[in-house]
């Protein structure tokens, strides 16, 4: 978040993130392992993601207004011309890197939602907060902790991380795609 707010780069923010989040997955040792997927269920649950950026492009007219998602973004350094490698590089590295921090390391077990899975939401909605109205960024952070819970009990049910972690691509991959529709083209 220092990266955001004090030096008002999207790239710093999500750098300094993913450094931290490698360091903890470094020392700590996930506690589940990522390539074990059991169940072709939870696999179709988890290709539903993408409708994560569906909802979004389709919702984003009524949330905002037009021009203000793409000013804001170039506030923190992101313009039609580099947004693209910075939405390809998050959407390839940081689900790898959040699924292995927040259900490796993290992981607690139960099939109930629980503290951290509001805290994985939590840690979105700083940043969604700078993006949207208080009400819209709300419901993403109340979107961000049901995501975080259905991608624990993925982990939990398959007993691995492969799966939590495609469900993590779809969504931010679809979500980047939706913001670039919104903003650029």
């Amino acid at each position: 978040m220092v990266g955001l707010l004090a030096f008002r780069s999207a790239w710093l923010a999500v750098l300094c993130y993913q450094i931290l989040a490698l360091l903890v997955v470094l020392v700590c040792r996930p506690s589940v392992g990522v390539l074990k997927p059991k169940s072709s269920a939870i696999t179709g649950v988890a290709l539903l993601f993408v409708l994560t950026g569906v909802l979004l492009a389709v919702i984003a007219p009524f949330i905002l207004e037009t021009g203000q998602l793409s000013q804001r973004m170039g506030a923190v350094g992101l313009n039609g011309g580099n947004y693209i490698g910075f939405a390809v590089w998050f959407s390839l590295i940081n689900p790898v890197l959040e699924e292995l921090l927040w259900r490796g390391v993290l992981l607690r077990h139960g099939l109930r939602p629980c503290a951290m899975d509001a805290g994985f939401g939590g840690y979105h909605a700083v940043v969604i907060f700078s993006l949207l109205s208080w009400p819209w960024a709300v419901a993403a952070f109340a979107g961000c902790s049901i995501a975080g819970w259905l991608w624990r009990v993925m982990c939990l049910k398959s007993e691995g991380l492969v799966l939590p972690m495609l469900a993590h691509f779809l969504a931010d991959a679809s979500i980047m795609a939706a913001v670039w529709w919104f903003c650029y083209r």
